[in-house]
């Protein structure tokens, strides 16, 4: 089985953020998944094929709809969801970027941790392909005079032309890599799962034999 939550991202208390009841939470492809959310904001798919992938669609009112790929291993899994308020980024880009979020366009908002302590970290910075100007980062309120992330590790970039995006964090060789999706909005929380080792080997498709890189 797969369990999901879907919770309000970037909310106020990330240790206990919101959870989102009634939202619409499907499979793509599996339309006999599709399910409400619990009062928890709980959904739980049975039958899920193992060592898969699925494209989760999640939306609710009031919350920009969003696209997560959920890996599901042999012994099922679990995965939160975020949804971010429409009113949230109306205010933002109304009153503090002076740009309104414009239609077709998509948004990627997320929030920093430090991958020792998993705490929000202050100092960073991040760079988006294929987007001219910096993120804005917010502390208490957003601040578009920030060039680095607040003790709320909270960034966001607004009016994301559709299109395969790779996020880069400063100190990082790593980037992720999102699929923004017109008047889509995803959420990321980049190392609150701490420090892991990945364990895997790369195999030829064509040969069906392992390559040594």
């Amino acid at each position: 089985p797969l369990t999901l939550t879907v919770f309000e991202g970037a909310s106020g208390n990330y240790r206990h953020p919101k959870a989102v009841p009634g939202a619409q939470v499907k499979a793509v492809g599996f339309p006999e998944w599709a399910q409400r959310a619990d009062g928890d904001g709980n959904v739980r798919f049975e039958g899920v094929p193992a060592d898969s992938e699925l494209i989760i669609e999640a939306s609710a009112e009031g919350y920009h709809p969003s696209r997560t790929i959920i890996p599901v291993s042999a012994a099922g899994g679990y995965a939160p969801i975020f949804l971010v308020q429409r009113d949230k980024v109306d205010s933002i880009t109304r009153f503090f970027t002076k740009r309104p979020q414009q239609a077709g366009k998509g948004i990627l908002l997320g929030r920093v941790f430090d991958p020792e302590t998993r705490a929000p970290k202050k100092g960073e910075s991040l760079e988006l392909s294929g987007r001219k100007g910096q993120a804005l980062y917010m502390n208490a309120l957003p601040d578009t005079n920030l060039k680095e992330t607040a003790g709320t590790g909270l960034f966001a970039f607004f009016n994301v032309s559709p299109s395969y995006r790779a996020l880069k964090r400063s100190g990082s060789p790593f980037s992720l890599l999102f699929n923004v999706r017109p008047d889509e909005a995803q959420y990321v929380e980049w190392g609150r799962g701490g420090k892991r080792k990945i364990v895997g080997s790369i195999e030829d498709p064509f040969e069906q034999r392992g390559r040594v890189a």
